[in-house]
């Protein structure tokens, strides 16, 4: 019993290796531009074998429990086969039916556990072989396959490889079963996920998302319902997504080397400044506290005299100012050279993140007292002097179009360059690799587009010819 091209090669294996007595299969449904009525692939491939097919519009009526009875067969195999199958049908036969299901059960129980698995970004997926029930797939479970999820397979090439897997599952499993060997074990109900059927409407791609997420959804509804989007005002489908991974998400606005630069830049302009005004240095100290998070122990060693602006670049309360800093003018040297180092490490956005242990040196004679945690996504205000030992979150964004990796720890006195924002959906790079889209915490290159009656190309070749630039803004759909 089963539908869809998934179900094909446990059909054939079946065939090669047991007596087949009857197919059962949906009824053909309109398909194509056309709609014409189009007949199952497991229908087509029992055609081929020679095998008896029927197609019951209900398994409710009794007609499908009583051409089971009538073939005297001692099991039904169950895979994909689109309905719930009534108790009297479950029971039809001696050793009632048997599933192949396309995950790795309780997880994914539904019509559609390949789709989501990949839209959910699994890295481990499987076929479990179980006892059909009455519920939505929670039948005891007598053997599983688990399989590597390919970071940019797509859920129809994941099907097409499941397949053939789930077809040597089942005669493992019948063999088991014939034998007496074969436990069933109960499912873990707790742990239990959904996979519905997929709606056109889940094909709506939105941009405001993480990228990793944008990118799996768009191989997870392929090939149906597709990933739409619309670009000047049409709707465009995607293929081939892959997140850019890391800081490097938001490098198409900026590069990390020029971000690194601007920093240092600022950074040495920010320790003249605030060695020179002790007022300065409160003020900045204070906009750096409340960006913190933390304005009482940031703003302390911030305020008052030239004296005390010295210890705000020691990074300490006090004593290790006392120590690391002579002068004023001293403080100023200090501090520029401080925010040129820091800020270098920071504007390459993680790529040696440095740690946020007390006596932890972030530039020569400088010490980093144990930081103040900006919480993630928080964005440092444009010229906000950041307090000694502050550590950057994940989300941070320090520099234009720069997003600090974990544990990347901001120099004393390191002024926080204006921050670039990026629209969601907004193409900020076109070349070789694909389309470069903004998502919320980096990029998505898409590496395939197809506008709506035209044949799927290479997304370079797309926007060539269509005129795509960056700038240019991939949207969600609304729906129907």
């Amino acid at each position: 019993m089963g539908s869809p091209e998934f179900a094909v090669p446990c059909l054939r294996a079946l065939h090669e290796r047991h007596e087949v007595a009857l197919v059962v299969s949906q009824p053909d449904k309109p398909a194509g531009r056309g709609s014409q009525l189009t007949a199952p692939a497991v229908k087509l491939a029992a055609q081929e074998l020679g095998l008896t097919v029927i197609q019951p519009r209900s398994a409710k009526t009794g007609e499908l429990r009583d051409a089971l009875v009538a073939t005297g067969a001692e099991l039904a195999v169950v895979v994909a086969y689109g309905k719930i199958l009534p108790r009297p049908v479950l029971e039809a036969l001696p050793r009632g039916c048997v599933n192949v299901h396309g995950s790795l059960l309780p997880k994914y129980r539904g019509a559609a556990p390949v789709q989501w698995s990949v839209i959910h970004g699994e890295a481990e997926t499987g076929v479990s072989i179980m006892q059909l029930d009455e519920g939505m797939d929670t039948g005891p479970v007598l053997l599983e396959r688990r399989v590597a999820v390919d970071p940019e397979e797509t859920s129809g090439e994941l099907l097409a490889r499941l397949a053939p897997i789930g077809a040597a599952a089942l005669l493992e499993a019948l063999a088991g079963l014939a034998a007496g060997s074969l436990p069933a074990v109960a499912q873990d109900h707790a742990r239990a996920t959904h996979a519905p059927m997929l709606a056109k409407a889940d094909g709506a791609i939105d941009f405001a998302q993480p990228a990793a997420q944008v990118a799996a959804r768009i191989r997870g509804v392929d090939p149906w319902p597709g990933a739409q989007a619309t670009l000047r005002g049409q709707i465009v489908k995607l293929f081939r997504a892959r997140p850019a991974g890391g800081a490097a998400g938001l490098a198409g606005v900026g590069s990390a080397g020029a971000a690194g630069a601007t920093n240092a830049g600022s950074a040495g302009a920010a320790g003249a400044t605030n060695a020179g005004s002790a007022g300065a240095a409160g003020s900045a100290g204070a906009a750096g506290a409340t960006n913190a998070g933390s304005s009482g122990a940031a703003g302390a060693t911030n305020t008052g005299s030239a004296g005390a602006a010295g210890a705000t670049n020691a990074g300490s309360a006090g004593a290790a100012g006392a120590t690391n800093v002579g002068s004023a003018g001293a403080a100023g040297a200090t501090a520029g050279s401080a925010g040129a180092a820091g800020t270098n490490a920071t504007g390459a956005a993680g790529a040696n993140a440095a740690s946020s242990a007390p006596g932890t040196v972030a530039a020569p004679g400088t010490v980093v007292a144990p930081g103040t945690v900006i919480a993630p996504g928080t964005v440092v205000a444009p010229g906000t002097v950041a307090a000694p030992g502050t550590v950057v979150a994940p989300g941070t964004v320090v520099a234009s179009g720069t997003v600090a990796a974990p544990g990347t720890v901001v120099a004393p006195e390191t002024v926080v360059a204006p921050e670039t924002v990026v629209a969601p959906g907004t193409v900020i790079a076109i070349d070789a690799a694909g389309l470069h889209v903004a998502a919320v915490d980096g990029e998505v290159v898409i590496r395939e587009v197809q506008a709506a009656g035209r044949k799927r190309m290479a997304a370079a070749q797309f926007a060539a010819g269509r005129g795509i630039a960056v700038g240019d803004v991939l949207g969600r759909p609304e729906p129907a």
